[in-house]
C-alpha cells in the first residue's frame, strides 16, 4: 500500500506541472471564409415539371441545378466564441464555437441547354448555415506583450442548407426559340435536414497584449470538409397538378426498382419518399478573424 502511494505521488508531481492552467481566456470572434477551391455543382434533386408547350404536354425531367463549374459556398461570415486553456509548458488547449453563414444564387447559363430541354432561363438560391465547434490543441510563443500561437485540430460543423430555384420569365424565352411555354410557376424550394460534418482545421493567430487582462487577437485559418445532406424535402408548383411535396433520403448505394421511370435518381411519385445517390459539396476555404481577448485567470 505505501508503495502504491509512492507511485502515485511521483505520477502526481509529474503531471501537476502540465495540468496546472497557467491561463484561462474568453476570446469573442469575427471571422471571413473566402473559398480556395470550387467544384461543379452538384444535383440534389430533379423535378418532373408539368407545363404546356407547342410540341408536348410533358412532364419535363430537370435538374434544380445552375450546373456551374464554379460552386462553392465556402465564402460566408462567421462570429463566435473561444475558450483558451493554457499550461505553463505554452501548450493549450481551445475550444471555439461560432455560427456560419453563407448565401449565394447561381444562374443558368448554359443557352444549348436551355434550347435542348425546352427550359426558361432559372435561378438557384443557395442559403447554408452550420454550427462550427473547433475542439484546437496550440503552441504559444511569448515576446514582451506580443504573442504568437498556432493551432491545429478537428471540426465539426452541424450543417442545413435549403436551396430555391426560380423561373424568372413568362413568354417566348429567346427570339431564335418560339414556344408557347408559359412558366408561372414557382421552381422549387428544397430543405435539407440537419447533419454533423467533420473535417480539419489549422491556424495562426497573433495577439497584443492592451491592458493587463485584455488582448487584441488576428488570426489566419484554414479549414475543409464536406457538407454531404442526408434527406431533404422538395416543394415545387406543377402547371396541371399545383403544389407538390416529396422527400428524398440520400444513400451510398441505390438500385433503382424494375418499374423506376428516372433510373437512377428514383421514383417521381407524387407525394411519396424516394431514394437518390448521395452527393456532397466540398468547403475548403482561408479564413481572417478578428477578436478580442479576455483573461479570466492568469498565473
Amino acid at each position: 500500500m505505501k508503495k502504491n502511494k509512492i507511485i502515485l505521488g511521483c505520477l502526481l508531481l509529474l503531471v501537476a506541472p502540465v495540468t496546472q492552467a497557467q491561463q484561462l481566456s474568453v476570446k469573442p470572434y469575427l471571422a471571413y471564409h473566402h473559398a480556395v477551391t470550387s467544384q461543379a455543382e452538384p444535383v440534389f434533386h430533379l423535378i418532373p415539371f408539368h407545363i404546356p408547350s407547342y410540341h408536348s404536354t410533358g412532364p419535363y425531367i430537370y435538374a434544380a441545378s445552375a450546373h456551374s463549374e464554379d460552386f462553392t459556398l465556402a465564402n460566408g461570415v462567421e462570429c463566435g466564441l473561444t475558450v483558451d486553456y493554457r499550461f505553463p509548458s505554452q501548450l493549450g488547449v481551445e475550444l471555439g464555437v461560432g455560427y456560419f453563414f453563407s448565401t449565394k444564387t447561381y444562374f443558368e447559363h448554359n443557352k444549348q441547354r436551355r434550347q435542348i430541354l425546352h427550359m426558361p432561363v432559372f435561378s438557384v438560391d443557395w442559403n447554408y448555415r452550420s454550427i462550427a465547434i473547433r475542439p484546437m490543441f496550440s503552441y504559444a510563443v511569448v515576446k514582451g506583450k506580443s504573442t504568437f500561437i498556432g493551432k491545429a485540430g478537428p471540426v465539426i460543423h452541424i450543417a442545413t442548407a435549403t436551396m430555391n430555384t426560380t423561373l424568372p420569365y413568362r413568354g417566348q424565352i429567346s427570339s431564335d426559340f418560339n414556344t408557347s411555354m408559359l412558366p408561372g410557376e414557382k421552381g422549387s424550394a428544397g430543405t435539407f435536414g440537419t447533419r454533423a460534418n467533420w473535417g480539419y482545421a489549422l491556424g495562426l493567430e497573433y495577439s497584443y497584449q492592451l491592458f493587463q487582462r485584455l488582448s487584441f487577437a488576428v488570426e489566419l485559418g484554414f479549414e475543409q470538409y464536406r457538407y454531404t445532406p442526408g434527406k431533404a424535402t422538395v416543394e415545387y408548383d406543377d402547371y396541371y397538378y399545383g403544389r407538390q411535396t416529396h422527400n428524398i433520403i440520400y444513400v451510398d448505394e441505390y438500385a433503382p426498382p424494375a418499374n423506376s421511370l428516372y433510373g437512377q435518381e428514383g421514383r417521381y411519385e407524387r407525394g411519396e419518399t424516394y431514394y437518390k445517390l448521395k452527393e456532397s459539396v466540398l468547403f475548403s476555404s482561408i479564413s481572417f478573424g478578428m477578436a478580442v481577448k479576455y483573461n479570466l485567470w492568469k498565473k
